[in-house]
Protein backbone atom coordinates (compact mmCIF):
# COMPACT_ATOMS: atom_id res chain seq x y z
CA UNK A 1 0.00 0.00 0.00
CA UNK A 2 3.08 2.57 1.01
CA UNK A 3 5.05 1.89 -2.28
CA UNK A 4 1.60 2.40 -4.06
CA UNK A 5 1.20 5.49 -2.33
CA UNK A 6 4.75 6.43 -3.15
CA UNK A 7 4.34 6.06 -6.78
CA UNK A 8 0.96 7.89 -6.45
CA UNK A 9 2.79 11.23 -5.44
CA UNK A 10 5.29 10.35 -8.17
CA UNK A 11 3.32 10.27 -11.06
CA UNK A 12 1.07 13.79 -9.89
CA UNK A 13 4.12 15.69 -9.07
CA UNK A 14 6.30 14.28 -12.16
CA UNK A 15 3.61 15.08 -14.63
CA UNK A 16 2.47 18.77 -12.97
CA UNK A 17 5.55 19.40 -13.24
CA UNK A 18 6.44 18.71 -16.64
CA UNK A 19 3.37 20.12 -17.99
CA UNK A 20 4.16 23.13 -16.50
CA UNK A 21 7.09 23.62 -18.41
CA UNK A 22 6.07 22.22 -21.61
CA UNK A 23 3.34 25.04 -21.44
CA UNK A 24 3.38 27.84 -23.22
CA UNK A 25 3.87 31.53 -21.80
CA UNK A 26 0.32 33.38 -22.84
CA UNK A 27 1.88 36.99 -23.32
CA UNK A 28 -1.05 37.98 -24.94
CA UNK A 29 -5.00 38.72 -23.71
CA UNK A 30 -5.74 36.73 -26.47
CA UNK A 31 -3.83 34.06 -26.32
CA UNK A 32 -4.64 33.23 -22.63
CA UNK A 33 -8.28 33.58 -22.97
CA UNK A 34 -8.64 32.65 -26.81
CA UNK A 35 -5.55 30.02 -27.22
CA UNK A 36 -3.73 32.42 -29.83
CA UNK A 37 -0.42 32.68 -31.19
CA UNK A 38 1.67 34.56 -33.38
CA UNK A 39 1.29 31.52 -35.84
CA UNK A 40 -1.98 29.95 -34.64
CA UNK A 41 -4.85 32.30 -34.98
CA UNK A 42 -6.83 29.96 -33.40
CA UNK A 43 -6.70 26.27 -32.30
CA UNK A 44 -8.22 23.55 -34.37
CA UNK A 45 -11.41 21.39 -34.22
CA UNK A 46 -9.32 17.91 -32.99
CA UNK A 47 -7.48 20.51 -30.46
CA UNK A 48 -10.65 21.86 -28.64
CA UNK A 49 -12.42 18.48 -28.74
CA UNK A 50 -9.32 16.60 -27.27
CA UNK A 51 -9.51 19.16 -24.31
CA UNK A 52 -13.13 19.22 -24.28
CA UNK A 53 -13.62 15.47 -24.34
CA UNK A 54 -10.86 15.11 -21.57
CA UNK A 55 -11.73 17.82 -19.63
CA UNK A 56 -15.35 16.06 -19.16
CA UNK A 57 -14.26 12.91 -18.36
CA UNK A 58 -11.16 12.89 -16.02
CA UNK A 59 -11.34 12.76 -12.15
CA UNK A 60 -14.71 13.14 -10.88
CA UNK A 61 -16.76 11.62 -14.20
CA UNK A 62 -14.26 8.63 -14.39
CA UNK A 63 -15.13 8.19 -10.42
CA UNK A 64 -18.62 8.15 -10.92
CA UNK A 65 -19.46 5.95 -13.32
CA UNK A 66 -16.65 3.46 -11.93
CA UNK A 67 -19.04 3.60 -9.17
CA UNK A 68 -21.94 2.81 -10.96
CA UNK A 69 -20.59 0.41 -13.18
CA UNK A 70 -19.57 -1.23 -10.14
CA UNK A 71 -22.75 -1.29 -8.43
CA UNK A 72 -24.96 -0.95 -11.39
CA UNK A 73 -23.04 -2.96 -13.92
CA UNK A 74 -23.54 -2.16 -17.63
CA UNK A 75 -26.93 -0.20 -16.71
CA UNK A 76 -25.26 2.02 -14.75
CA UNK A 77 -22.78 3.23 -17.36
CA UNK A 78 -25.30 3.78 -19.74
CA UNK A 79 -27.28 5.92 -17.15
CA UNK A 80 -24.51 8.51 -16.60
CA UNK A 81 -23.23 8.35 -19.92
CA UNK A 82 -26.73 9.98 -20.76
CA UNK A 83 -25.22 13.61 -19.14
CA UNK A 84 -23.30 13.24 -22.46
CA UNK A 85 -26.53 14.33 -24.69
CA UNK A 86 -25.15 17.44 -23.49
CA UNK A 87 -22.73 17.57 -25.90
CA UNK A 88 -25.11 17.40 -28.76
CA UNK A 89 -27.79 19.87 -27.10
CA UNK A 90 -24.88 22.81 -26.54
CA UNK A 91 -23.72 22.31 -30.49
CA UNK A 92 -26.76 22.73 -31.70
CA UNK A 93 -27.51 25.13 -29.83
CA UNK A 94 -24.73 27.21 -29.38
CA UNK A 95 -23.85 26.45 -33.37
CA UNK A 96 -27.59 28.73 -33.75
CA UNK A 97 -26.88 31.48 -31.64
CA UNK A 98 -23.15 31.65 -33.29
CA UNK A 99 -24.48 31.56 -37.32
CA UNK A 100 -28.11 33.25 -36.94
CA UNK A 101 -27.78 35.28 -33.95
CA UNK A 102 -23.80 36.72 -34.56
CA UNK A 103 -23.08 36.16 -30.69
CA UNK A 104 -19.69 35.51 -28.96
CA UNK A 105 -20.26 34.13 -26.24
CA UNK A 106 -23.39 33.64 -23.88
CA UNK A 107 -22.92 36.53 -22.12
CA UNK A 108 -23.36 38.51 -25.40
CA UNK A 109 -26.60 36.47 -25.63
CA UNK A 110 -28.15 37.23 -22.64
CA UNK A 111 -26.83 41.05 -22.75
CA UNK A 112 -28.30 41.37 -25.98
CA UNK A 113 -31.95 39.97 -24.86
CA UNK A 114 -32.23 40.11 -21.47
CA UNK A 115 -29.83 43.35 -20.30
CA UNK A 116 -26.88 43.48 -17.88
CA UNK A 117 -29.09 41.72 -14.91
CA UNK A 118 -29.27 38.96 -16.52
CA UNK A 119 -25.38 38.72 -16.91
CA UNK A 120 -25.10 39.52 -13.37
CA UNK A 121 -27.40 36.58 -12.17
CA UNK A 122 -25.55 34.49 -14.76
CA UNK A 123 -22.26 34.95 -14.03
CA UNK A 124 -23.41 34.25 -10.52
CA UNK A 125 -24.51 30.80 -11.32
CA UNK A 126 -21.35 29.97 -13.31
CA UNK A 127 -19.36 31.46 -10.27
CA UNK A 128 -21.24 28.78 -8.04
CA UNK A 129 -21.20 26.15 -10.60
CA UNK A 130 -17.07 26.73 -11.21
CA UNK A 131 -16.43 26.62 -7.10
CA UNK A 132 -18.45 23.15 -7.25
CA UNK A 133 -16.50 21.77 -9.95
CA UNK A 134 -13.31 22.51 -8.22
CA UNK A 135 -14.32 20.85 -4.92
CA UNK A 136 -15.55 17.89 -5.86
CA UNK A 137 -12.63 17.07 -8.38
CA UNK A 138 -10.17 18.15 -5.92
CA UNK A 139 -12.04 16.01 -3.35
CA UNK A 140 -11.57 12.82 -5.84
CA UNK A 141 -7.93 13.20 -5.56
CA UNK A 142 -7.81 13.47 -2.19
CA UNK A 143 -9.87 10.28 -1.94
CA UNK A 144 -6.78 8.71 -3.48
CA UNK A 145 -4.01 9.66 -1.14
CA UNK A 146 -6.01 9.59 2.13
CA UNK A 147 -9.25 9.18 4.22
CA UNK A 148 -11.12 11.96 4.15
CA UNK A 149 -9.95 14.29 6.80
CA UNK A 150 -6.52 13.04 7.27
CA UNK A 151 -3.28 14.67 6.60
CA UNK A 152 -2.29 12.84 3.37
CA UNK A 153 -6.17 13.65 2.16
CA UNK A 154 -5.63 17.94 2.37
CA UNK A 155 -2.02 17.47 1.70
CA UNK A 156 -2.67 15.89 -1.96
CA UNK A 157 -5.90 18.87 -2.65
CA UNK A 158 -3.48 21.30 -1.91
CA UNK A 159 -0.34 20.07 -3.85
CA UNK A 160 -2.58 19.28 -6.77
CA UNK A 161 -4.36 22.32 -6.66
CA UNK A 162 -1.27 24.72 -6.95
CA UNK A 163 0.09 23.03 -9.45
CA UNK A 164 -2.94 22.70 -11.86
CA UNK A 165 -3.09 26.30 -11.04
CA UNK A 166 0.53 27.49 -11.85
CA UNK A 167 0.39 26.05 -15.12
CA UNK A 168 -2.77 27.36 -15.87
CA UNK A 169 -2.07 31.30 -14.92
CA UNK A 170 1.05 30.51 -17.07
CA UNK A 171 -0.07 29.82 -19.94
CA UNK A 172 -4.18 30.09 -19.85
CA UNK A 173 -6.90 28.58 -22.36
CA UNK A 174 -3.31 27.61 -24.36
CA UNK A 175 -1.79 25.84 -21.34
CA UNK A 176 -5.03 23.90 -20.83
CA UNK A 177 -5.23 23.04 -24.43
CA UNK A 178 -2.37 21.50 -25.03
CA UNK A 179 -2.12 19.65 -21.58
CA UNK A 180 -5.99 18.40 -22.13
CA UNK A 181 -4.18 17.02 -25.58
CA UNK A 182 -1.45 15.06 -24.30
CA UNK A 183 -3.53 13.78 -21.39
CA UNK A 184 -5.68 12.23 -23.89
CA UNK A 185 -3.34 10.79 -25.59
CA UNK A 186 -2.04 9.11 -22.56
CA UNK A 187 -5.63 8.07 -21.54
CA UNK A 188 -6.08 7.00 -25.02
CA UNK A 189 -3.08 4.54 -25.14
CA UNK A 190 -4.13 3.37 -21.63
CA UNK A 191 -7.57 2.62 -22.04
CA UNK A 192 -6.25 0.01 -25.00
CA UNK A 193 -3.62 -1.26 -22.64
CA UNK A 194 -5.88 -1.89 -20.27
CA UNK A 195 -9.05 -3.46 -22.11
CA UNK A 196 -6.33 -5.54 -24.63
CA UNK A 197 -4.94 -7.29 -20.91
CA UNK A 198 -8.63 -7.51 -19.12
CA UNK A 199 -10.71 -8.20 -21.63
CA UNK A 200 -8.71 -11.60 -22.82
CA UNK A 201 -8.63 -12.25 -18.78
CA UNK A 202 -12.58 -12.20 -18.38
CA UNK A 203 -14.60 -15.35 -18.45
CA UNK A 204 -17.15 -14.62 -21.66
CA UNK A 205 -14.70 -11.57 -22.28
CA UNK A 206 -16.73 -8.51 -23.53
CA UNK A 207 -20.35 -9.97 -23.48
CA UNK A 208 -19.77 -10.57 -19.76
CA UNK A 209 -19.51 -6.41 -18.80
CA UNK A 210 -22.31 -5.86 -21.63
CA UNK A 211 -25.07 -7.96 -20.09
CA UNK A 212 -24.01 -6.95 -16.37
CA UNK A 213 -26.85 -5.51 -14.35
CA UNK A 214 -30.96 -5.46 -14.45
CA UNK A 215 -32.23 -2.85 -16.64
CA UNK A 216 -34.74 -1.42 -14.07
CA UNK A 217 -35.89 1.64 -12.31
CA UNK A 218 -33.59 0.52 -8.98
CA UNK A 219 -31.13 -1.20 -11.14
CA UNK A 220 -29.75 2.11 -12.82
CA UNK A 221 -33.12 3.40 -14.82
CA UNK A 222 -33.92 6.13 -12.85
CA UNK A 223 -30.50 7.79 -12.73
CA UNK A 224 -30.71 7.38 -17.01
CA UNK A 225 -34.51 9.29 -16.44
CA UNK A 226 -32.48 12.08 -14.44
CA UNK A 227 -29.46 12.44 -16.52
CA UNK A 228 -31.85 12.90 -19.91
CA UNK A 229 -33.60 15.71 -19.02
CA UNK A 230 -30.79 17.68 -16.91
CA UNK A 231 -28.43 17.67 -19.97
CA UNK A 232 -31.00 20.22 -21.88
CA UNK A 233 -29.59 22.27 -19.18
CA UNK A 234 -26.52 21.62 -17.70
CA UNK A 235 -23.93 22.22 -20.75
CA UNK A 236 -24.70 25.84 -20.56
CA UNK A 237 -23.68 25.98 -16.72
CA UNK A 238 -19.93 24.77 -17.89
CA UNK A 239 -18.16 27.12 -19.40
CA UNK A 240 -15.82 24.35 -19.86
CA UNK A 241 -18.03 23.44 -22.84
CA UNK A 242 -19.24 26.81 -23.81
CA UNK A 243 -16.42 28.91 -23.88
CA UNK A 244 -14.73 26.58 -26.67
CA UNK A 245 -17.63 26.80 -29.03
CA UNK A 246 -17.21 30.51 -29.54
CA UNK A 247 -12.63 30.32 -30.10
CA UNK A 248 -13.08 28.85 -33.37
CA UNK A 249 -15.55 29.50 -36.64
CA UNK A 250 -18.74 27.59 -36.67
Amino acid sequence: MESALTWQWVLVLGSSIALFFLAPWSRKVSDFFKATSETVKAPNTFLLTSSLVISWIFAKSITNAANLGYSYGMVGGVAYAGYYLSFVVAGIVLYQLRVKGGFTSIHHFLGDRYGKGAIAIFSLLIAFRLFNEVWSNTMVIGSYFGEPGSQPYYLSILVFTALTLAYVLKGGLRSSLLTDLIQMVVFGLLLVVILGWLLPRTPGGLATYTASGQWSMSGGIALLWVALPQSLSYPFHDPVMTDRAFITDP
